[in-house]
């Protein structure tokens, strides 16, 4: 059990249930990989209607998940509103972005034979999430996953739980089909190790410091597991006046989420966003991490991108179908 305490640590919010790693198989069960393949042939539109419900359920109790989160972890809660008004903006478009999963016909050289290629949801994901955004980074995996038709166990921050549960209770009164969204609290080290090794999970997400996830990373390629890692930022201040200066700087960094520059020149708007090695490059305003938009980083900064079609594309894999005949 893991009490958790108030941001002024005076007394005690909630008691949180600590999975070992001999109760996990109760999260993952025998039944997981069932139910993971009745949400995968569940209709894109069906699945779509389920979180188009589950954005609704966000926007009416958004203020409650952001009480939850100031409670949690501090955060003023103008900017938790914030955070939670803007995840049901986030879940609304990957509920309408699941119905454009589109495959496409390749014309085949022998008249004879057809040729399809299909998008299917990539399989179970174990998914990891940080104390410091606990509403935005979940929801993007979670809305993500269900959204190509994938189940999801997610393990969020024992640091800030209570809006994370509100969260994944939006979904569940939604209508998304007991098991197929799952939601655990444990150890660290031990959830990692157990869900990453275990057969039913195909694919790994994580977000938080770079030394977790070179570690996670390491861990689901040694069990051939596809993993998605955008990974913490660093933001120095740079004051230039000579932009080959400035991206010679920034670019000998070993991080590269996310860059932001501010020019009256053309020019040197358009140098900064071609020659900047960042995942995200925002020129004279702070425009990233919106629905439509992918936000994900390169270098140590992570791979892979949640959001916009690239949020669901990480899903998401490609089959090719060849037929004669019929």
């Amino acid at each position: 059990m893991f009490h958790h305490l108030s941001e002024s640590g005076d007394h005690a919010l909630a008691t949180v249930a600590l999975r070992r790693a001999e109760n996990y198989v109760v999260a993952e069960g025998p039944g997981h990989e069932a139910r993971h393949q009745f949400w995968s042939v569940t209709s894109a539109y069906d699945r779509s209607a389920v979180l188009r419900r589950a954005a609704a359920l966000v926007r009416e109790r958004h203020e409650h998940m952001a009480h939850c989160m100031t409670l949690d972890q501090g955060k003023p809660f103008a900017e938790s509103t914030l955070e939670a008004k803007s995840a049901a903006d986030h879940i609304e478009w990957y509920a309408k972005e699941g119905r454009r999963a589109y495959g496409r016909i390749v014309p085949a050289r022998n008249p004879a034979v057809r040729q399809l290629v299909v998008r299917e949801p990539v399989g179970a994901v174990a998914a990891f999430t940080p104390w410091n955004f606990p509403i935005n980074q979940a929801m993007r995996k979670i809305a993500g996953a269900l959204a190509a038709g994938c189940s999801i166990i997610i393990k969020a921050p024992e640091e800030a739980p209570g809006s994370v549960i509100e969260l994944v209770r939006c979904f569940h009164d939604a209508g998304v089909p007991k098991g197929v969204l799952n939601l655990v609290f444990g150890i660290a080290a031990e959830v990692s190790d157990y869900l990453i090794r275990s057969p039913i999970i195909r694919k790994v997400s994580f977000t938080g410091s770079t030394e977790v996830g070179r570690q996670l990373g390491a861990l689901a390629a040694e069990h051939l597991k596809l993993s998605e890692e955008p990974f913490g930022p660093v933001a120095p201040l740079l004051r230039f006046d000579d932009p080959d200066s400035v991206i010679r700087q920034a670019n000998s960094l070993e991080y590269g989420l996310a860059a932001f520059a501010f020019t009256a020149s053309l020019k040197t708007a358009t140098e900064l966003g071609n020659r900047l090695q960042r995942g995200m490059v925002s020129r004279n305003h702070f425009g990233l991490a919106l629905p439509n938009t992918p936000f994900g980083g390169i270098k140590a900064s992570g791979h892979g991108s949640e959001g916009g079609s690239e949020g669901l594309d990480a899903y998401l894999t490609t089959k090719f179908i060849s037929q004669v005949g019929c």
